[in-house]
């Protein structure tokens, strides 16, 4: 077992039940012992030494306990209308279509659509999220640079919270989640007025994971979908009922290089 969790040979990107029972040959005094002994030993010990997951290890540190203490803070406070605490992150989507008319699902067949696929260019997704009112709102934009994010910021002082007197946005680190985005985008008057409502609070880096907005955005992906037309411009989005917002399908992997399609309408 030892073996298995070690680095494989020189050569070799991962251990194979076969490198695995040569390496017992050559270490102990077993006879030539069969793929299925290896495998059922790796089996009996939950290994799969041909397995890696790509993982975001973090460095914690004093600052890397601040901002996580910080934001943990906003989320264990009650709800205040005045003083919203709202989760932003963008999301990219490769927006594809069909080369050929899928065939509809049918008694005793389900529904089949051809490998081949076009590319209809890329989506962003700008997600707001208030943690404590179940409210989440989705921004389809052709970009996210600054001018998109100050965009968004304008939007939540003047149109989702324009009665709130303080609002609490918790962002990743991404380089254009920044003050100086809004003053990149608008006159400085007009920046000022809007920063003066805003406060960012920044999760620590490589753990984005504690912005709430990502755990929202995997349950749409797994519960919406997005039809894909030809450009951002002209996709119909849909959403669970519920929300105010539609919410695209986000990518995933189907197991080939290909993105997954969404199912046509």
């Amino acid at each position: 077992m030892a073996t298995a969790c070690s680095s494989p040979p020189a050569g070799r990107a991962r251990w194979t039940l076969d490198l695995l029972a040569d390496e017992m040959v050559r270490l102990t005094d077993h006879d030539d012992p069969s793929r299925e002994t290896v495998r059922r030993r790796l089996a009996e010990n939950d290994l799969k030494p041909w397995r890696k997951e790509m993982w975001c290890i973090p460095q914690v540190d004093g600052e890397y306990v601040a901002r996580m203490e910080d934001v943990l803070d906003l989320y264990a406070e009650a709800p205040d209308p005045k003083r919203p605490v709202v989760c932003f992150d963008e999301s990219p989507t490769q927006l594809i279509g069909e080369v050929r008319q899928p065939i509809p699902a049918a008694p005793g067949q389900i529904e089949r659509y051809d490998c081949e696929y076009k590319r209809n260019g890329t989506a962003n997704l700008l997600v707001f999220l208030d943690v404590h009112r179940g409210w989440r709102k989705v921004k389809v934009t052709d970009s996210r640079a600054a001018v998109d994010f100050a965009a968004c910021m304008r939007e939540l002082t003047d149109v989702h919270f324009p009665k709130a007197e303080r609002i609490r946005v918790v962002l990743d680190n991404l380089s254009t989640h920044s003050a100086g985005a809004l003053y990149q985008a608008f006159p400085p008057a007009e920046a000022r007025q809007v920063l003066r409502r805003l406060e960012f609070h920044y999760v620590p880096k490589h753990a984005s994971w504690l912005n709430m907005v990502e755990i929202e955005m995997a349950c749409c992906a797994a519960s919406a979908s997005i039809d894909v037309s030809a450009t951002a411009n002209s996709s119909s989005l849909r959403s669970p009922p519920g929300n105010d917002s539609a919410t695209p399908h986000a990518p995933a992997s189907n197991g080939c290089s290909q993105p997954k399609k969404p199912a046509p309408s």
